[in-house]
């Protein structure tokens, strides 16, 4: 609702919430899959790679919007709140395409050549690496979509890495 102000300020901190969220996922698998990824395979993961330098700009292109919504007047705000709602979801559309690529094709490749216990201690290690209040960001957006069995397996894992 643009008409509330503490509605309009929650929903666009979430917003920025998804994005520093999105931003930390392509900081990861750059840093710990693409590289497991061209160590074994050179240039596995150079498509992807690239894709992410477009969503880096994109999810800035997303902040510089929330934050202009949220400077612009309230007359101005269902416009501007509508051309930003237009562009998260395509991005999200985007996304979902990208995340597509990363788990057929990127998990055929990391599965050819990578062992089981190798690919457990490059989850381990992601896990390690985001700080806590990361964590809690993204258990936020995650565990709701999980069935039980997978929120207790992941539970546990945060429990015995943290």
């Amino acid at each position: 609702d643009v008409e509330d102000d503490l509605e309009f300020a929650q929903t666009c901190d979430r917003v920025m919430q998804l994005l520093d969220l999105c931003r930390a996922h392509l900081h990861h698998e750059n840093q710990f899959v693409h590289a497991a990824m061209e160590a074994r395979q050179p240039g596995s993961s150079q498509n992807i790679a690239g894709e992410h330098l477009e969503h880096e700009q994109a999810i800035t292109a997303l902040a510089d919007g929330v934050n202009h919504l949220m400077a612009c007047a309230k007359p101005a705000r269902p416009a501007a709140t509508l051309a930003l709602y237009r562009q998260l979801a395509l991005f999200v559309a985007h996304n979902f395409e990208h995340m597509h690529q990363e788990e057929t094709a990127h998990n055929t490749e990391l599965w050819a050549h990578h062992s089981d216990a190798e690919l457990a201690q490059l989850e381990g290690a992601i896990v390690a690496s985001i700080p806590p209040e990361e964590t809690f960001v993204t258990m936020r957006w995650m565990l709701p979509c999980l069935t039980p069995a997978e929120r207790a397996t992941l539970l546990a894992l945060l429990t015995k890495l943290k």
